[in-house]
């Protein structure tokens, strides 16, 4: 296959991704406002914006690095950028949980303290992705991009009501990003060609810092 074959089917399968990821979290989000009253729906939306701002702020934009890397197509380096991901996502939990408190009196909400601690497992969870799906885009294959990011989306609005009926609080937003989480990383499992492996290389963390460094104050201004 061609470079301009490639870059066609790879640009048809990040069309489609985005086309069903926005749809479905437009109609998530409907069915969302429609179920809670307008204010529930305001305070659930909190726990995504919460988890958005950390995220975006503590981005080093590592998995661009694993597809620019000349090194980035070794497999030594994807478990290296497996314990990067986890250090990540340790310290954006302890983040998460240390400022519960101020999070929970800047929406006004002290009751809920408890649920932005909880939070925390998001990050935890999304630490244990499988990065094949994006080592693989060095060959301009964007198939499993495609699935990690649709079908947990399809998953969470499936299960939007089902969890309503359980839980028809403010608190439900954060169930459903919880799930959504999980669902990302079984998906990135099952998809998967290598073994999942963890190490951590101080070589690699410089790397990053030094490429991801400026994108934190990219990803705040963004923000």
């Amino acid at each position: 296959m061609t470079l301009v074959s490639k870059l066609k089917k790879g640009g048809g399968q990040l069309a489609i991704g985005q086309l069903v990821t926005q749809v479905a979290s437009l109609v998530r989000n409907i069915v969302l406002a429609r179920l809670l009253i307008p204010e529930d729906f305001g305070l659930a939306t909190t726990f995504v914006l919460t988890l958005t701002m950390l995220e975006m702020i503590s981005s080093m934009s590592v998995e661009m690095l694993l597809v620019q890397s000349k090194q980035g197509g070794k497999k030594g380096y994807l478990e290296a950028v497996h314990g990067f991901l986890l250090l990540r996502g340790l310290v954006v939990a302890i983040l998460i949980y240390s400022t519960s408190g101020i999070i929970a009196t800047i929406f006004k909400t002290p009751d809920l303290q408890w649920a932005y601690q909880l939070l925390t497992v998001v990050p935890l969870i999304k630490a244990f992705t499988h990065m094949d799906y994006k080592q693989v885009q060095r060959d301009y294959n964007y198939k499993k991009e495609m699935w990690v990011e649709t079908i947990p989306q399809i998953v969470t609005l499936l299960l939007i009501y089902p969890v309503f009926l359980l839980d028809s609080s403010p608190v439900l937003g954060l169930w459903l990003v919880v799930l959504q989480s999980i669902s990302m990383v079984l998906i990135s499992h099952l998809l998967a060609e290598s073994k999942y492996n963890i190490n951590f290389n101080p070589q690699l963390i410089k790397e990053v810092l030094i490429f991801g460094g400026p994108l934190v104050l990219s990803g705040l201004l963004m923000f």
